[in-house]
Formats: structure tokens, sequence, C-alpha cells
């Protein structure tokens, strides 16, 4: 952990919290608050198709909760599973998915990676956590640098970063909730404490409201 810390604050000097322009995506905007630090709300959050609802602040200084006006359908993306299958985002299909965009390269991704491991053993396999590294090495990168950093998070991969261009993303970290049909629900734009009671509550709200639905539908509680 204390090797851990050192390159998030090592990051954080190289990479500052103004743009950067990467790979030819034009202006991407890495929302790194001073580490170690209390989370900064992101000031350039990205808006949801439709203009979006008002935010849903959740705790204190951290990154607001911002739901569409409307849920619409999540786009069709491709990624390379730790096993290195080629997946998509059906594969999660029945589940709420917490779609989580984060590099290695940037120390706010980093910072809230732990809490996102921790949001997923805490759901216990109702609700899916995936952590969608946008990082050019591909698995060869992404693998070890969790295993050195002791992340016990299950690795996806995007080394095209098409995902980042259909999702509209702003910056990094970004993470998306998705309902079990497939649809936007919301999503947070900057690095937030995953596995708070505030966090927590808001997931495990979208799925019982999941459950509710299927059970509507079904016409059987599910267990």
């Amino acid at each position: 952990m204390r090797r851990l810390k050192l390159i998030l604050a090592a990051a954080a000097i190289v990479l500052p919290a103004a743009a950067l322009s990467i790979y030819g995506m034009g202006a991407l905007q890495v929302h790194a608050p001073a580490i170690p630090s209390a989370m900064a709300e992101a000031p350039n959050a990205s808006e949801p198709a439709g203009g979006g609802a008002a935010p849903v602040p959740l705790m204190g200084a951290q990154p607001a909760f911002l739901p569409p006006d409307q849920r619409q359908p999540v786009p069709e993306i491709t990624m390379l599973a730790g096993d290195g299958t080629q997946i998509g985002l059906d594969h999660f299909r029945g589940k709420v998915v917490v779609l989580n965009f984060w590099a290695t390269w940037c120390a706010p991704c980093v910072e809230e990676l732990p809490s996102l491991a921790r949001l997923h053993d805490r759901l216990g396999g109702r609700g899916e956590v995936v952590a969608l590294s946008v990082d050019r090495g591909g698995l060869d990168q992404v693998v070890p640098f969790l295993s050195e950093y002791g992340i016990t998070i299950a690795p996806y991969v995007d080394a095209s970063m098409s995902a980042m261009r259909l999702f509209r993303l702003s910056g990094l970290p970004t993470t998306i909730i998705i309902d079990a049909q497939g649809r936007e629900i919301g999503r947070v734009t900057g690095p937030a404490v995953w596995d708070d009671e505030a966090h927590v509550a808001l997931i495990e709200g979208f799925i019982a409201e999941s459950q509710s639905e299927t059970e509507s539908s079904s016409g059987s509680p599910q267990p």
C-alpha cells in the first residue's frame, strides 16, 4: 500500500489537472485532486445524452451523479477480458453494471480503484463492477500493474479507446451506471469513494429496482 501511495503522489506531480492531448483524441481532462486529499468535484463533468437531469450530490465534495433525462441503451462496445476473450457489455446483461473507465497513468483513477474492488466484493454477485482500462499496452501492461500494487479487481482493456469515444467521455476517471436492461442510469466524472455508504446505497437502490422490474415481468419473486 505504501508503494501505491508513492506512485499516486508521483503521478499527481507529473500529470496536472489540465487537459492532456492523447493519441489524437483531442483535449482529454484528467480530473486529479491533490493526493492525498478529499475527493474534489470534477470541474468539467460530462453531461449525459439528452441534456441530463439535475445532478445528485452524494457526499461532501465528491463529484455528483448525473442522470440523463431518459434512460437510453448504452453503445455496443468490445473489450478484452483478463482471460484474453473479447466480450461486450451484453455479457453482463441482467445485472446492474458499474462501468469504470481508467488508466494506469491516471493518478485519481488508480486512487479510486481499491474502493471499486471493495464495492464489487460487497455486491456479492448481485451487481457487476467492470474496470475498463484504456491503456495502449493492453493486458500486458494492466495485469502486472494491478498485481504489483495489490488491487484485486478483474482486468478489462480497450486499448483502442473506442469505448471512450462511443460514450462521449470528457475525462478520466468516469464511471457509468448501467441498468439490467443495458440502459445508462447516470454517470460520475471524477474520482469517488465507491464503497462509502452513499455510493453503496445508490447502487443497491438500482439493484433493488432491477429486481422489482424482473419480478413484475415474471410474476415471481427473485432470491
